[in-house]
């Protein structure tokens, strides 16, 4: 494993700001894009995971009020998403080549990957939405806690239309024998059809990204959760949850993580509730930056508690 990055302070003797921008190499065609700025290594650090379409960007405002404020943050992009896609050499083939090739476990090895490297000594999980479908996979010892941010619900939520289609081809041909070829070609259809134009819009702000290898890196992390179910994570071997919810979620979605919070209640015998931030929609980083940077920077203060 190796990393190449900038750090912006390495020609000064002392550096008491360390501000990084680079990737982890895990493995050819597995790179994982980070940027990063921490103040104080031995103050906790928000590891800040990605959405389903890309990562938090220095320019987000909730990046911002972590570097005016002097917050440790790392903000991590999963080897699907654009700013990973575009280390990749030219004739370098992707893990995730046809749409295939990532799981939920290998995008949280992806994570704890850039933190050891980063060789972060106190790491505070931040999940948002997409990603919460990695926490699981985390291992508790080393990740103690995680604060999950409007998390998924279920598998199709990101694409409703495209999930509907692929069960219906997938009913009908299983209704005849030897239709497995079948089934899985109209499956990469939907896929494809679904994320083709996904990555196709949101190309024009990475200049020189291959289209159709972040068309297949949104298909395998689209892939990697077509099992997952929020309510059914084993969270006795999982870092503890810490839920953020937006007031105006979507009714299934909401529904589903209530569920999920009273089911971890049940099984870790604790009487926890989520934190409901007032006036925002699922994407709360973007929609509330201020009220979210309090609600992080309260839950961090309160760090020792939250890890009992």
């Amino acid at each position: 494993m190796k990393i190449i990055s900038g750090l912006l302070c390495a020609l000064l003797t002392v550096c008491s700001v360390v501000a990084e921008e680079g990737y982890v190499l895990i493995r050819t065609g597995e790179k994982v894009y980070f940027h990063s700025e921490i103040f104080d290594s031995k103050a906790a650090t928000f590891l800040m995971l990605p959405g389903i379409y890309r990562g938090l960007d220095r320019d987000d405002k909730i990046i911002k009020l972590f570097i005016k404020n002097k917050v440790n943050y790392v903000a991590i992009h999963f080897s699907g998403h654009p700013s990973s896609v575009l280390q990749l050499e030219k004739n370098e083939t992707a893990i995730f080549k046809s749409g295939n090739g990532l799981t939920s476990q290998i995008l949280a090895d992806e994570v704890a990957a850039v933190s050891r490297v980063l060789e972060i000594k106190r790491p505070i999980i931040v999940s948002l939405s997409y990603s919460s479908t990695v926490v699981q996979y985390l291992d508790p010892q080393v990740f103690p806690v995680a604060i999950e941010t409007a998390p998924l619900g279920a598998f199709g939520e990101e694409d409703p239309v495209g999930t509907a289609q692929r069960k219906a081809w997938a009913d009908w041909l299983k209704l005849w024998p030897g239709n497995y070829l079948w089934v899985q070609a109209a499956t990469d259809k939907a896929y494809r059809d679904h994320w083709s134009v996904e990555a196709s819009e949101r190309a024009a702000n990475y200049p020189g990204i291959n289209v159709t290898a972040l068309t297949e890196g949104y298909m395998a992390m689209a892939r990697a959760i077509e099992d997952y179910d929020i309510r059914t994570q084993d969270f006795l071997k999982s870092p503890r949850r810490i839920w953020v919810l937006a007031e105006n979620e979507d009714e299934f979605r909401r529904q589903l993580q209530d569920e999920a919070v009273a089911i971890s209640n049940q099984v870790l015998q604790r009487a926890d509730k989520s934190i409901v931030v007032s006036g925002s929609g699922h994407n709360i980083p973007m929609e509330q930056p201020q009220a979210y940077y309090k609600v992080l920077m309260g839950l961090m203060k309160n760090l020792k508690s939250l890890e009992n």
